[in-house]
C-alpha cells in the first residue's frame, strides 16, 4: 500500500485574522488532495463528468488535532480504506511538514465517503473497473 502524497504551503486567504488556518480550508485541502490522486492515477474530474461520472461526498468524519499556520508547510497523506461496487472512503491525514517527505504534527484527519453517480441522472452507479483497479495501490 502507498498513500498518495500532496503538499502545500499555507497562505494568507487559508487563514483567519491570527495567522491561524481557518478549520473549513481543511476540506478543501483533503478536497484537491483526492482529486490530485485521481489525476496522478490518470482519470481527470472534467473527463469523467463529461463521461456521466462524479463523484459525490456522501460522509464525512473529520477531526482537528493541531492549528497550520501562515507559511508552514503541510503534507497530506490519502489513502483508500474501502473500496466497493459504487463508493469508496479515503483516509486522509494532513500533517506539518518535516524535511524533504517527512511529517511533523499530525493537525487533522479525515474519513470521506464518496458515492459514484451519474452526472446526468443524480444516481448512484458502479465505479468503473479501471478506476477501481488503478486506485488498488493506495488500498489500505
Amino acid at each position: 500500500m502507498t498513500e498518495f502524497i500532496t503538499k502545500l504551503r499555507v497562505y494568507i486567504e487559508d487563514t483567519d485574522f491570527g495567522g491561524v488556518v481557518y478549520h473549513a480550508n481543511y476540506l478543501r485541502w483533503i478536497e484537491r488532495a483526492r482529486t490530485e490522486l485521481l489525476r496522478a492515477s490518470g482519470f481527470e474530474q472534467k473527463v469523467l463528468m463529461d463521461q456521466d461520472l462524479l463523484f459525490m461526498i456522501r460522509g464525512l468524519d473529520i477531526r482537528y488535532r493541531a492549528s497550520a499556520k501562515l507559511d508552514d508547510e503541510v503534507i497530506i497523506k490519502t489513502a483508500i480504506s474501502e473500496l466497493r461496487s459504487a463508493s469508496m472512503v479515503f483516509s486522509q491525514k494532513v500533517f506539518l511538514a518535516g524535511s524533504g517527505n517527512s511529517v511533523g504534527a499530525l493537525l487533522c484527519e479525515a474519513n470521506v465517503q464518496v458515492a459514484s453517480v451519474s452526472v446526468a441522472s443524480r444516481k448512484v452507479i458502479a465505479v468503473p473497473k479501471m478506476i477501481t483497479a488503478a486506485l488498488v495501490p493506495y488500498q489500505l
